[in-house]
């Protein structure tokens, strides 16, 4: 390729009067600049047609806004002319890798002086060390072909003498590159599983997974075998990009180092051999499958188009919000309540209407697909931090520990100063203070609580963790239905007085209907009604909205099976 090139030049040069070193200058400065042209072009033709299509999307974005999620997500993945989504598709060796791999480089190698860059210090050196033994062994094999031309057999042994010998740090060079390689994999992938599962089981991260998303199977599998493999693909990386690097710089330094014994410029004959390399990196790249583009359209995820945010004046809005199984299953396809600070509600309805899915969206444990869920934010005190939600089911879970863990659930009672007059006065209000009497080492006694105690019990100790934490809304899940009416009633006036306010769950309608001003009943069709409670008939008393909300639900049920059909689409992607 060389002498061919270096012919034409020969050529030209003596054709047209031009001296060789200005022309291979030219023709080396014409590689470099037509390289560069080819790396900036689609970042500024991209550029361009994205301050276009900016200022032609202005004019609809609020029709965009107010689209439903359905939408949404088919128009991002039809519309080729949208540059979002041609940025999302656009996969490579892009500033979007580079800026993911610094961020993954920063969890593998957190500092300067930690055990990882001492690793990769070992692995550089004896990555050079091989390569100069490989130099060293190409200059021995010419020598040894030297002494058989030359018929020169004393030479000839000495040289293939030396040939041996390097074999032996050889052997040990290359050992100890792939046993960095694996220690480095090792220390990498130690590093990636902590981050890993640190935030995997925070933030509800493992509930989300496990409970909500059924297409990741086996989430703990995967994050350990994906891991390893990309701790490994990073280490294999680092050795893989580093020899080549090495032998380029040593090819450049050659050619300036002959170029100089020469009398030649030193700068052409390098540059030459860089516009070289990149102009063939270039035809692999653009003739190899786009491998990287594939996996990633496999992996690609639809997003949800529900908001959620906080409410200014502590009340809780359900605007247009459909409830929506992790399954795609549509319960209700289109809900709107707003409850105030005060406003305690009764909800009931059959079995599989969407009681406790409510609760799920409210709390954040299920995702709001469509529409806008505003709730409160936590607020602070002198005491402690009240929380917006607390929720408390019809089983209540009792934790390891002792009774005074019991109480404060979810706090620990190594963290929380909570007196035992404190406790004593919380059971009093559950009428549970025998509990403690009954044990020698009252609130530190430790106990198989879930078995120990009875489920009337178990329940009433659930409510004093409500009166304990007293936060702004209890969502309650037919918490007391092992418990007596009487006691049902003082618990619930309790909470009342506290300044809770109720979001009850329940089929006893009857005997909780006093404490509570309005009613929320679903009919089990996807259909609902929300309004004041009538106290005579257990029923909602007429108001003006009702019409509207019957227009409204009418319209939410033609686009029922549509939207199901649709969001089946999507989950089986």
């Amino acid at each position: 390729m060389s002498s061919v090139f270096s012919k034409l030049i020969d050529g030209a040069s003596a054709r047209y009067g031009v001296r060789q070193e200005t022309l291979t200058r030219s023709v080396a400065g014409a590689a470099t600049a037509l390289y560069l042209l080819k790396l900036t072009y689609p970042h500024v033709l991209t550029c361009l047609k994205q301050s276009t299509r900016k200022k032609s999307n202005q004019s609809h974005s609020e029709h965009n806004r107010n689209n439903t999620v359905l939408r949404n997500n088919s128009s991002d993945n039809s519309s080729t002319e949208n540059g979002a989504g041609k940025q999302r598709l656009s996969f490579g060796l892009n500033r979007d890798f580079f800026r993911q791999l610094m961020m993954l480089l920063k969890i593998m190698v957190p500092g300067w002086r930690t055990r990882e860059m001492g690793l990769l210090t070992c692995a550089t050196l004896t990555l050079l060390a091989r390569t100069f033994l490989s130099v060293y062994v190409a200059e021995l094999e010419g020598q040894i072909v030297k002494r058989i031309v030359l018929r020169d057999v004393r030479g000839f042994g000495l040289m293939l003498a030396r040939w041996f010998a390097i074999a032996l740090p050889a052997t040990f060079v290359n050992s100890a590159i792939r046993y960095l390689e694996g220690r480095l994999a090792l220390s990498f992938r130690e590093r990636l599983v902590k981050h890993a599962y640190k935030m995997y089981l925070s933030q509800q991260t493992y509930y989300r997974v496990s409970a909500l998303d059924t297409r990741l199977g086996g989430a703990e599998q995967r994050l350990t075998d994906d891991l390893s493999e990309l701790a490994s693909s990073v280490a294999h990386l680092y050795s893989s990009l580093t020899k080549p690097l090495l032998d380029c710089a040593l090819v450049g330094i050659a050619l300036i180092s002959f170029s100089h014994k020469m009398g030649a410029k030193t700068i052409p004959g390098p540059l030459l051999a860089a516009a070289v390399i990149a102009l063939t990196g270039q035809i692999l790249r653009f003739a190899s499958p786009k491998f990287g583009q594939l996996v990633a359209e496999e992996a690609t995820r639809y997003c949800l188009s529900g908001i959620v945010r906080e409410s200014t004046d502590g009340s809780i809005s359900l605007i247009n919000v459909p409830i929506v199984t992790p399954n795609c299953e549509i319960i209700v396809p289109n809900l709107t309540v707003h409850i105030k600070p005060g406003d305690h509600i009764l909800i009931t309805g059959p079995n599989g209407c969407g009681k406790s899915s409510l609760f799920r969206i409210i709390s954040g444990l299920w995702p709001v697909y469509d529409g806008t869920l505003i709730r409160p934010a936590e607020k602070s005190s002198s005491k402690h931090i009240r929380p917006a939600l607390f929720y408390i089911p019809q089983k209540p879970y009792m934790t390891v520990g002792c009774l005074r863990d019991q109480i404060i659930y979810p706090a620990h009672s190594r963290s929380e100063n909570c007196s035992d007059e404190e406790l004593l006065q919380l059971l009093d209000d559950v009428d549970l203070r025998s509990i403690v009497e009954r044990e020698p080492e009252g609130f530190d006694t430790l106990g198989d609580w879930d078995s120990t105690l009875s489920g009337g019990e178990k329940q009433r100790l659930a409510m004093t963790r409500l009166f304990y934490h007293a936060p702004q809304y209890a969502l309650l899940d037919e918490c007391t239905s092992a418990v007596s009416f009487e006691a049902e009633g003082i618990m619930y006036e309790t909470a009342k007085k506290k300044g809770i306010t109720l979001l009850t769950i329940t089929h006893r309608v009857a005997s909780l209907a006093k404490h509570h001003k309005l009613l929320l009943k679903f009919d089990g069709d996807g259909g609902w009604t929300f309004g004041p409670l009538n106290m005579d008939g257990l029923s909602i008393l007429p108001n003006r909205e009702a019409n509207e909300e019957e227009v409204e639900r009418e319209k939410a049920k033609t686009s029922h099976y549509h939207m199901l059909h649709v969001c089946k689409i999507f989950y089986s992607a």
